[in-house]
C-alpha cells in the first residue's frame, strides 16, 4: 500500500481485530527484517516494525494474528520442515482472507488478483493462493 494513511487504516483494522479476539501485541524495532513472532500460550504477538519495506507490515501483522487464531503451536511449526511450510501456508491463507474481508467492508474492488497483491504488498509466496481464490470467485 503506497499511501501511508491507507496502510495505517489497515493496520488499525488488524490490531482492532486482534484486540477483539483476545490477542495482545508488542511493536518493537529490532534488527532490520528480524522476524516477527506469535506466542500461543499467552496469545501475544511481537511485531518487528524495522522493515526494509514498511508496506509489508500489514501482511506481517495479519500473518501473526492468523497463527494465533488458528491455534498454531511452536511444535506445529518446528516438528518438520513440511509441517512448518504447511503451518505458514495456512497462516498466509487466513491473512489473505482478513485482507479480503477488509476490502469487502471498505468496498474496495480489484479486477485481478495481481492488482490486489500489488496494492497490499502481498508476498510473492502467496500469489498461488490468490490466483486460486480469484479463480473460484471470479
Amino acid at each position: 500500500m503506497s499511501n501511508k494513511r491507507n496502510r495505517e487504516r489497515l493496520i488499525e483494522y488488524l490490531l482492532n481485530f486482534a484486540f477483539e479476539n483476545g490477542i495482545g501485541f508488542i511493536m518493537v524495532k529490532v534488527g532490520l527484517d528480524d522476524p516477527s513472532a506469535s506466542y500461543p500460550d499467552t496469545r501475544m504477538m511481537v511485531i518487528n516494525t524495522n522493515l526494509s519495506d514498511p508496506n509489508e507490515l500489514p501482511f506481517i501483522i495479519a500473518h501473526e494474528i492468523a497463527h494465533l487464531m488458528l491455534k498454531h503451536s511452536r511444535l506445529d511449526f518446528d516438528s518438520s520442515p513440511i509441517n512448518g511450510l504447511r503451518t505458514d501456508s495456512n497462516a498466509d491463507r487466513y491473512a489473505l482472507k482478513m485482507f479480503l474481508e477488509y476490502c469487502k467492508i471498505n468496498d474496495f474492488c480489484f479486477d485481478t488478483w495481481f492488482k490486489f497483491a500489488e496494492v497490499f504488498c502481498i508476498p510473492k509466496r502467496c500469489y498461488y493462493l490468490l490466483e486460486n481464490y480469484f479463480r473460484m470467485v471470479g
